[in-house]
């Protein structure tokens, strides 16, 4: 397991409600956030969800993404995950 893996693993992820994947925000996770970030742009493919295209990298069974925030909360990127 390498130490990307393991900040993956160790990440408190939560329940996005009414979707089904989980999430972590960069202002907890601001070194994971800039890892996923980085391999998102190198090893990431682009697809289409509903109207909107997105840059996934996927690892290990799951799909990782970025957002720009949720509202209602202060302003903060937001990495998702969601199982393949």
């Amino acid at each position: 397991m390498t130490d990307l893996d393991e900040e993956l693993a160790a990440a408190k992820w939560k329940n996005s409600h009414g979707n089904e994947h989980e999430y972590v925000l960069e202002r907890d996770y601001p070194e994971l956030m800039h890892k996923v970030q980085v391999l998102i742009n190198i090893e990431g493919t682009t697809e289409q969800y509903k109207r909107s295209n997105y840059h996934y990298w996927i690892h290990n069974g799951w799909k990782y993404w970025v957002m720009p925030g949720i509202r209602g909360l202060p302003k903060t990127l937001v990495l998702n995950r969601a199982r393949v």
